[in-house]
């Protein structure tokens, strides 16, 4: 709920320059099968504001979650303008800002998940087209299923 009310926020904001879908399988009981609300968000964000917000096109958010044994197997992928691109935006700005979102969620995922600080919580993949040019970004990883205790 929170990352849709976040989505139909940014739509509004940027004039819905993208559309977005969120699918989840319909095995998955969504009244009890608890996904926390700032681990998605940081990924979208990025997508809209380094990926969608640079292109001249209509973007396309696709947030995908599946049952995968006892995890949750969730995939974020944007059309943008790709991460090397987005690099050289923020190269030729000289924008020094730096984002600690990634290794924030990061941080969380391996809490939520048990893992070790030093295992690979995600997957970053970069898309290209048939021509070798970038098509977007996506995200993949995967969640231990926290169940509602109430």
């Amino acid at each position: 709920e929170a990352l849709e009310l976040y989505m139909q926020v940014e739509q509004i904001r940027f004039s819905t320059k993208f559309n977005y879908t969120i699918s989840v399988d319909e095995s998955i009981n969504q009244e009890i099968c608890l996904i926390p609300s700032l681990i998605l968000q940081p990924f979208v964000e990025n997508s809209i504001w380094h990926g969608l917000m640079p292109s001249k096109n209509i973007g396309e958010i696709l947030i995908d979650i599946r049952k995968k044994g006892e995890n949750l197997h969730i995939k974020i992928t944007d059309n943008g303008i790709g991460r090397k691109r987005a690099a050289e935006i923020k190269n030729k700005e000289h924008n020094e800002h730096t984002s600690h979102g990634i290794s924030i969620t990061k941080d969380r995922l391996n809490v939520f998940n048990n893992q070790s600080m030093n295992s690979e919580s995600f997957t970053i993949i970069d898309l290209y087209n048939d021509e070798g040019d970038p098509a977007g970004t996506q995200v993949e990883f995967d969640l231990v299923i926290q169940r509602d205790a109430a």
